[in-house]
């Protein structure tokens, strides 16, 4: 069965905005295509983090936001989900399979719609690019914030909680295409001269059109009292195998983002990725 997925770019952002994190009032704007992620166990819910839908049954997050619980994720005792917010209504997604690597902190995540299906079979997902931000660039960070850990009532069959979407925005300081250091970022990164709040990790990264160029990495406060955000930089993962069983019989058995093209995931510089000699796949850098 195949559904008619709408992916439409988001309206452009501009590059007017506050580098310390703001509310957005509008969250309808973005139609569910931005998540809240988060664990479920038999006695509490959590959310930890956010994340982007890029695609039919796939959303991208930081993989560190799993770190701390891959035991019990893969033991079944914690069950992840997400959450996207459209007008007055929510789409709720069970997180089926979460596909990261050790060496970087982008995590591929395959998500189920389990709440009823809008009208019209009609999603929203954010459009990727995989352009190289540029220093001095302006780039919007945007995420939720929740309670981290939500209401469960003895009398309700559901929890509750108030959250909010947040944004910031500042220029591009540092980019570093292969990594920052061998520690804490030890992969293809960027920095940012704006605020993040910890539960925006895993959150989107625009540029002023609106395209996905990378997603929250880390939060940093120096001693001067400067606040940064360094982004994982998306186009260098976009070579990972993923396996897709949602919607039924859109994707094949296991597929690239690189060379493939589904209807429903748009790339901005797909033409960019070319394979070497030994067959690896590489990123050409373009502005």
């Amino acid at each position: 069965v195949r559904a008619p997925i709408a992916v439409v770019p988001l309206f452009p952002l501009g590059t007017e905005g506050s580098p310390r994190p703001e509310s957005i009032a509008n969250w309808e704007a973005f139609d569910g295509s931005l998540i809240a992620i988060g664990l479920r166990s038999e006695s509490s819910t959590q959310l930890l983090g956010s994340g982007v839908i890029v695609g039919p049954g796939l959303a991208v997050t930081a993989t560190h936001i799993f770190s701390d619980n891959l035991d019990e994720l893969n033991s079944g005792s914690l069950s992840p989900f997400a959450i996207g917010v459209r007008g007055h209504a929510a789409d709720i997604w069970q997180i089926t399979s979460i596909n990261l690597d050790p060496a970087d902190d982008t995590a591929y995540v395959s998500i189920t719609l389990i709440s009823p299906i809008p009208k019209g079979w009609e999603f929203r997902a954010v459009p990727l690019t995989t352009r190289c931000p540029q220093e001095g660039e302006v780039l919007a960070v945007i995420g939720f914030r929740f309670p981290e850990e939500l209401v469960r009532s003895a009398q309700e069959p559901h929890e509750s909680a108030l959250g909010a979407l947040y944004i910031s925005r500042g220029p591009v300081s540092e980019v570093f295409p292969t990594r920052r250091d061998e520690h804490l970022l030890n992969y293809p990164s960027f920095q940012i001269e704006c605020g993040v709040l910890p539960s925006m990790s895993g959150g989107a990264i625009l540029d002023a059109s609106g395209h996905l160029i990378g997603i929250v990495s880390r939060g940093l406060s120096t001693t001067d009292g400067e606040t940064l955000t360094f982004g994982s930089w998306l186009a260098p993962t976009m070579g990972r195998q993923l396996t897709l069983p949602w919607p039924p019989g859109m994707y094949p058995t296991e597929f690239d983002l690189a060379t493939a093209d589904f209807p429903g995931v748009w790339i901005e510089g797909r033409e960019m990725f070319q394979r070497d000699t030994e067959g690896n796949l590489q990123i050409q850098i373009w502005p």
